[in-house]
């Protein structure tokens, strides 16, 4: 599949994002309740929409295998362990 131009300025954005936070992050479900956590001062990462595009990119196969050899255990969801793997 080639790759978009913007995904490398895509990258570099999101991990600006995510390592120049000054606050907590909390990892939350779709269904979690972010409003009492952001509340709280939180940040929010939501791994399922990572996990869905790695899916949907049909390249998590690649990226589970990751998390399983850093001790994730292979009954626990797809969507996370794509994301952790990646």
């Amino acid at each position: 599949m080639p790759r978009l131009q913007s995904q490398t300025a895509l990258k570099n954005i999101l991990k600006t994002y995510f390592t120049e936070m000054r606050s907590p992050i909390a990892w939350c479900t779709s269904a979690g309740p972010a409003e009492i956590l952001r509340a709280l001062g939180f940040d929010m990462y939501f791994p399922e929409n990572h996990g869905a595009l790695l899916g949907a990119s049909r390249i998590a196969e690649k990226y589970i295998p990751r998390a399983h050899q850093e001790g994730f255990d292979g009954e626990i969801c797809s969507y996370l362990t794509a994301d952790i793997g990646a």
